[in-house]
């Protein structure tokens, strides 16, 4: 691992129990009847990134305002019924309260008389210090995979009348993996659209500096209008690669207008881009948004009648739970499986990120989960895998 989270989690336990798992000098499984949704996900996501998560204990049994052990979780599990986890490398703490901590969901630090017993917070200040001098490492840094440099592909389908809310829940998400805002590079090879908030210049002046507009990858095909792909100048895709290089904190998004990236240009121009950074040397993915691998269940409590219509197939979308987030939900994976609870009733679907509309954020379903390898069959069949210079 090469630093800590920018999130963690505060919860509280009795400082016996602390002290006896502590002594012992090995990883404790723990259970909570409070299902960790939020802090299942950030964990996944640090996990992949190779940083450790915290976990930070206040009094259960004397004062909740002093906190007295710290430690990294290993495992995180959530289920209908509660939370499983186990921590590891348990330390105490002194003279720290829980209203020096920072609440991830209001960026405001915890109030006197806080009760609630779990929260997914900011990494306090004096965990990361604790953990510098042995790594060198802040977790604020986003991890060098050898050379490797992600670029996202994106479809802007749906989302003409809600660009705020789609950058708003992009540059979340990013935050939650510690980039900073994207460099959005929109590679159509003309901007005369029907979706107003792509119309033209419109993206453009909302994003000011974060946007780049690269017609030279653009498919001729579309102005010509006829079929098939072309891209107009495919040398271009140097000079994409160029601005994912520049700025390593910043990636880039490179998007047109087409909903499945199976069959639009802007694979190719993924594929152009990979041809690129071998010729120089340079090891690049190239996935579309988000990114990642559909590796969590996601649990998601809904009304028996929303359920019933989800089997039936009347229902395409669902509204993004409360508890989870936009931007976590917008980091989803492609390709996720989320089960669906009303009562005793569960049925499991596909779900990938959040889509942003005019009437707000919303997970499409994909498809049901009858078999294991849907989901894998799902991305591979409409191109939500990595892109190599050989697929």
């Amino acid at each position: 691992m090469t630093g800590f989270a920018n999130d963690a989690v505060y919860t509280i336990l009795d400082p016996n129990e602390l002290a006896r798992l502590a002594a012992a000098h090995k990883p404790a499984p723990l259970r909570e009847t409070k299902r960790w949704v939020a802090a299942k996900v950030l964990f996944d996501e640090a996990r992949a990134r190779n940083f450790e998560m915290v976990v930070l204990y206040a009094d259960a049994a004397n004062d909740c305002s002093k906190l007295i052990y710290w430690g990294t979780l290993t495992e995180l599990e959530v289920d209908a019924t509660g939370t499983s986890y186990t921590v590891a490398n348990l330390v105490p703490l002194k003279r720290h309260r829980t209203q020096e901590l920072v609440l991830r969901s209001t960026g405001e630090t915890i109030a006197e008389g806080y009760l609630r017993p779990y929260a997914v917070i900011r990494t306090p200040s004096f965990i990361q210090r604790a953990h510098a001098p042995a790594t060198g490492v802040s977790s604020t840094v986003p991890r060098a995979e050898g050379a490797s440099t992600t670029l996202f592909s994106f479809g802007y389908c749906g989302a003409g009348s809600a660009t705020r809310a789609l950058v708003d829940a992009v540059n979340e998400a990013e935050a939650l993996r510690g980039f900073d805002p994207p460099l959005w590079v929109d590679v159509r090879a003309k901007r005369s659209v029907r979706a107003v908030g792509f119309r033209n210049r419109a993206f453009e002046s909302l994003l000011a500096a974060q946007h780049v507009w690269m017609p030279d990858l653009g498919n001729s095909c579309v102005e010509e209008r006829v079929d098939g792909i072309r891209i107009k100048n495919p040398l271009a895709a140097d000079a994409l690669l160029d601005h994912a290089l520049t700025t390593p904190r910043r990636r880039v998004i490179f998007f047109c207008w087409c909903e499945v990236p199976a069959d639009c240009h802007r694979r190719v121009v993924a594929k152009l881009v990979t041809k690129a950074a071998k010729r120089r040397g340079v090891e690049v993915n190239v996935i579309e948004w988000p990114g990642g691998e559909p590796g969590s269940v996601v649990d998601i409590d809904v009304s028996t009648a929303v359920l019933r219509s989800v089997v039936r197939e009347a229902q395409k979308t669902l509204a993004v739970p409360p508890s989870m987030g936009r931007g976590l939900a917008a980091a989803l994976p492609w390709g996720t499986t989320a089960v669906l609870h009303a009562g005793a009733e569960t049925v499991s679907i596909l779900v990938g990120p959040a889509q942003l509309a005019a009437r707000g954020a919303h997970l499409k379903i994909l498809a049901f989960t009858p078999k294991a390898g849907t989901a894998t069959d799902f991305r591979q069949r409409y191109g939500y895998e990595g892109i190599s210079e050989e697929n």
